[in-house]
Parts: C-alpha cells; sequence; structure tokens
C-alpha cells in the first residue's frame, strides 16, 4: 500500500458520495487510501487490498 497524500487523499463526505465511482477508481489504480470527512473529521477511509 502506498503513503497517504494529505492534498489528494482526504476529500469531504458530500464530494464523495457525488463522485464514488470516479474515487474508487482512484482508490484501485493508486492503491492509496482515500480519507473520507464528515464535518471535517475524519470518518472513514477506503482501501482496496
Amino acid at each position: 500500500m502506498q503513503r497517504i497524500q494529505l492534498d489528494k487523499d482526504i476529500k469531504p463526505l458530500s464530494e464523495f458520495k457525488s463522485k464514488v465511482a470516479t474515487y474508487l477508481d482512484i482508490v484501485h489504480k493508486t492503491k492509496r487510501p482515500l480519507v473520507i470527512t464528515r464535518r471535517g473529521k475524519s470518518s472513514t477511509s477506503a482501501t482496496f487490498l
């Protein structure tokens, strides 16, 4: 797994909801986790193994 890039791998929940397929493709291609925030705090992360 790649290291997280803070400027690219942290997204708000509302943006994630509107672009789910795109973000899942990005996570799959880059092998980096995507941190999803809710109200500015980490809520969950998406990763592919």
